[in-house]
Order: C-alpha cells, then structure tokens, then sequence
C-alpha cells in the first residue's frame, strides 16, 4: 500500500474544504484534498445548490472566486435583475460585510428573507476552484477518492487510508480537517456527532429548538444535467 505524509489533509471537497486547502496551501502547507464525488465542489456541483445568498459569505475566498467566475461570459449571475441590478458588493451590505456597519439602503431583512443572491454555472464554479489550488502548487487533488479508514482519538488524528481505482493509500498528516458532508472522519475517530437540529440549550442558540429534533434532515441528492 502507498504512504505519504502532508502537512495537512483536507476530506472533503466542497465549499469548507476547498477554502480550508486553498488557504493552508496558500501559506506554502503542503496539502492534500480527498474528494469522493468525481469533481470537487460538494452539493454546490452535484446536487444543483449552484447559488449562493452573497451577503452571508461572500468575503474572502468566495468573493475571489465570484470575480474569477465573472469574467467568463454566462457564468454566473446575482438576483434580483433589474435597472440598476446589483452588484456584488452591493450584497455584502446587507450583513455589513463591507465594513463594520450595515448600509441602511440594503437592510438584514433583504438577506434573511433571500432577496440578493448569486447563480452560476456548477462545472464553472468546479474548474475555477480547481484553477485557484493548482495555481498554489502546494495542493494535490485526488477525485474519486474515498476515505475507508482512520486512526488516532476523539482528539487527534494520525492516519487514513483511502481508495480510489488505483488502490488504496494510507496517508499521514500534522493536522486533519474534516470537510465532509457525513463527517466520517471525526465519527471514526469517536467524536460526538449529532442528528438533525440540536436543542437550544446545546449551543445557546436563540433560534433553535427548545428540545432537539434528529428527524428533520435537509434533503440532498446528486442532480444530473
């Protein structure tokens, strides 16, 4: 069985796990991105979430990539149209992720109510990811990659080992970062996970239920086009 060792290994494709590779390998770490699905990008590629509120995250890596994406002709878009539409930045007001205050022309209750949003072509969102963390030259990508087994504690990770076509490789790191979508990592590892919509008292959230509810489950299925 191959080995290899990395600064860090990110499992998981999709927006946490292409922001945290690109990041780390952007300071010169030396990373690896395992993605199961046959392209990186998570349910934004696979299962038609191909929009985004901007205004809840539309700084840093996602605005870089928004701007990329911009330059392609019929790659992406931001609603509502109109004359003037919006633009981009525009968005970001309405948290007041501009600056430290909220612009009172772009009100919270026109985000949390959906009203600013950005639509792109999925393969394009893909490919201009992918672009961004080859051009870092510190992170290997691997496709069709899935994780089977890991070892270490609830606390520290030491070693996976994952399957693709060609075999399977057992890959050390100094840091793990668990981006995927059932958190099988951190599950295998023996960490705490938890079902559905945690109660309010859990996190001290003032919008969640007063008593946990593990059977409300947001829908997810790869969409093909």
């Amino acid at each position: 069985m191959e080995k290899s060792h990395y600064h860090l290994v990110v499992a998981g494709a999709g927006a946490g796990g292409i922001a945290a590779a690109l990041a780390a390998s952007r300071m010169g770490a030396q990373t690896l991105l395992l993605e199961k699905e046959p392209q990186i990008g998570g349910t934004m590629v696979a299962s038609g979430v191909s929009c985004w509120e901007a205004s809840a995250s539309g700084t840093g890596i996602a605005c870089e990539l928004y701007h990329r994406m911009a330059s392609i002709p019929d790659a992406t878009m931001i609603y509502p149209t109109g004359s003037p539409a919006p633009r981009y930045e525009d968005t970001l007001r309405c948290s007041g992720l501009e600056g430290t205050f909220k612009d009172p022309n772009y009100p919270y209750e026109d985000f949390i109510t959906g009203r600013y949003g950005l639509i792109f072509e999925p393969e394009i969102l893909a490919a201009t990811a992918m672009r961004a963390l080859e051009e870092t030259g510190s992170c290997a990508v691997m496709v069709n990659a899935d994780i089977v087994d890991a070892s270490g504690t609830s606390k520290v990770a030491k070693e996976i080992v994952y399957r693709t076509q060609g075999g399977e490789c057992r890959v050390t790191a100094d840091y793990f970062i668990d981006s995927s979508g059932d958190a099988f990592l951190c599950q295998r590892l023996g960490c705490e996970a938890m079902r559905g919509a945690d109660a309010r008292k859990t996190f001290d959230e003032p919008d969640a239920p007063d008593l946990p509810v593990s059977d409300e489950l947001n829908g997810v299925s790869l969409i093909y086009r």
